[in-house]
């Protein structure tokens, strides 16, 4: 098959990535590792401006709730419930015949593809189970509260009918390319799905407009992401890729000896940062303040001193700060989930010596050593990615599932009172939180993140399924939502809830798979290493997967034979996604994957018709038992 765009188009194209990865990385930033992460920030924040704008105000006259929801959520949810309706439900009437065709029932090697069914799916699912469901329910219950998790089963439920027909166009408009390889995907469908219908000019940039955010996703939440949470879970296993915090004294001074009794983690001490887009580092007592007035020593000077040793509150050379430099104490109160920083009246700060000894951390070696693992896997194209998916992934579902599943059991007497409180705040958010159009939104986002339906990504995997019937590879594709959200988000929801960690004052500065690891760690102590690992070897394996999403798209733009300038530029995102911060990765991720639903959706509803006469043709045939077992 002949690449999509021009040879003046592509090396375009090419030039135009090379420069925006250079942007990224920030090329004068001097190597130091924090600007990189700065420059990235800024770049991410122009450029979600369009996607996750809000409706016009045209339509917020007619509902005027519209205003407040993300286009990109909209369309998610509008995708979802047309195709449900336009099916007849086959997300919950073809459940069983899923698991039957899974499970090999009809499986024959002779058919044309390039994997199994089965394999079709894990590969699918290695691209979604994994840190979404980990460390991205945290995140949704941390921003929405419990309430997110019940309107992630939600979009679920009928995000398992987009599934269905994206991973049924997929089989139908499947080409094979010069290397023999199966082209398949939105990016295939919506051109020639859509030339079919008379709508070729549409269909030929819609298809453009997704192979680039495929290839932006890929490089964003199939593989920022993964490396940046997966190092944190490596700096918890080895603490040494973590790097050294600095450490020093402070001295209070105060005009009479005060009660202080406060956590560490609410406490802190500030110093001007010396990063020009970061106004102020922050530095924690070593130890929990438990401080008397008999602990306090009265000076020459008549006023009253205490001195007590600080660590930074990150890693890092830019927090050796030096003489005189912490000035202020902030401490804080825990009022719900909202954490709120004061300065006591009266109180100074001195701080007489440097605090020094910050070490950067080693993210840049974990980043080359998962990249150098990464490439080795890649190589090998969809067989080998599928092969090592199908054994990593039943095996980390299990061990999670399995481990949420005791935590349950040892708190069954709660299991009620959680999910009642998923429900109640589902309809009836605490305050703070954004009210119910903000955790409505948080929850569908963080559902799509993490099983991809209505976004077209797992349609270029099974579309290498071997198989005669689009439809039955559209049936396998609709249990990734029940899998991976129904469930796996789900267990990880309840246990968040259950323990309490998200509304805990102990906890309130953890995020994502921290949060989860504090949830596990309440019931399991030593879980947060076998975690660790999980999130890890889950990483590895959604990687491999995105990377073959976006290797499909680079080769349908470029061409077959450019495969490696793509593998090249992928593993090196992966390590600018150790590099960076969560914040800057997950709205980076977000921008990308969830902006592929555009062009996917609307050309799925445009292409609805095919899929129906498709669906009632070999839904007739199966109850009429036509097909070999």
């Amino acid at each position: 098959m002949k690449p999509f765009l021009k040879p003046t188009q592509r090396y375009a194209l090419i030039i135009g990535l090379i420069i925006l990865v250079s942007i990224a990385v920030g090329v004068s930033s001097g190597g130091d590792l924090n600007k990189i992460d700065q420059r990235f920030g800024l770049i991410v924040s122009a450029m979600a401006a369009i996607p996750f704008g809000t409706v016009p105000g045209l339509l917020a006259g007619i509902w005027s709730f519209l205003n407040q929801i993300p286009l990109v959520v909209l369309i998610l949810i509008s995708g979802a419930i047309f195709f449900t309706f336009r099916f007849d439900f086959v997300n919950l009437r073809g459940v069983s015949h899923a698991v039957k065709v899974v499970a090999g029932k009809y499986d024959d090697p002779n058919n044309p593809g390039e994997v199994t069914h089965f394999q079709a799916l894990s590969t699918a699912l290695s691209a979604t189970v994994g840190l979404g469901n980990i460390a991205g329910v945290a995140i949704a219950v941390g921003i929405g509260g419990p309430g997110a998790v019940f309107w992630m089963m939600a979009a679920a439920i009928f995000g398992m009918t987009s599934k269905f027909a994206e991973c049924t166009l997929g089989q139908m408009y499947r080409k094979v390319d010069a290397n023999g390889a199966v082209q398949g995907g939105p990016m295939v469908y919506l051109r020639d799905g859509l030339a079919e219908i008379g709508r070729p000019v549409l269909g030929r940039y819609l298809s453009v407009i997704f192979a680039v955010l495929c290839i932006g996703g890929s490089f964003g939440g199939g593989n920022m992401f993964q490396a940046n949470q997966s190092f944190a879970a490596m700096a918890n296993l080895v603490p040494w890729f973590d790097g050294e915090r600095a450490r020093g004294e402070v001295t209070l001074a105060s005009e009479a000896p005060m009660e202080l009794a406060y956590a560490r983690h609410l406490a802190r001490f500030s110093a001007p940062s010396p990063l020009e887009t970061e106004d102020v580092l922050y530095f924690n007592p070593v130890k929990r303040l438990d401080i008397a007035t008999t602990d306090w020593t009265r000076g020459d000077d008549g006023r009253w001193t205490l001195t007590l040793d600080v660590v930074a509150a990150d890693s890092g050379h830019r927090f050796d700060v030096a003489a005189g430099a912490i000035s202020t104490l902030e401490l804080a109160r825990v009022e719900g989930r909202q954490v709120n920083w004061t300065v006591p009246v009266g109180v100074d700060t001195l701080n007489e010596a440097p605090v020094a000894g910050g070490i950067q951390p080693r993210s840049w070696l974990y980043g080359i050593i998962i990249a150098l693992l990464v490439g080795m896997v890649i190589i090998g194209g969809i067989q080998s990615i599928g092969k090592v998916a199908s054994k990593i992934v039943p095996a980390m579902c299990v061990i999670y599932v399995a481990a949420a599943l005791y935590i349950l059991l040892s708190n069954v007497t709660m299991i009620p009172h959680a999910i009642g409180t998923i429900i109640g705040e589902a309809f009836a958010p605490k305050a703070g939180l954004g009210g119910l159009v903000g955790v409505l939104i948080v929850g569908i986002q963080r559902a799509a993140f993490s099983n991809e339906a209505g976004v077209g990504s797992a349609a270029i995997a099974h579309s290498a399924a071997r198989t005669k019937e689009p439809v039955r590879e559209g049936f396998v594709a609709l249990l990734e939502p029940a899998i991976d959200t129904l469930l796996v988000c789900f267990m990880t929801g309840i246990v968040v809830v259950i323990t309490g960690v998200y509304a805990d004052p102990a906890t309130a500065g953890l995020e994502g798979v921290a949060l989860t690891s504090a949830a596990f760690e309440t019931v399991i102590s030593w879980f947060p290493y076998i975690l660790s690992i999980a999130v890890i070897l889950f990483a590895f394996s959604t990687m491999i997967s995105w990377s073959y999403y976006g290797e499909r798209c680079w080769s349908f733009l470029f061409g077959a034979n450019s495969s490696m300038i793509y593998r090249v530029i992928f593993l090196f995102f992966v390590f600018l996604g150790s590099v960076s911060s969560l914040s800057n990765v997950l709205d980076f991720s977000d921008l990308m994957i969830l902006s592929m639903a555009f062009p996917n959706i609307l050309g799925a509803v445009l292409l609805s018709g095919k899929i129906r006469a498709a669906l009632i043709s070999y839904w007739d045939r199966l109850e009429a038992g036509e097909f070999d077992v």
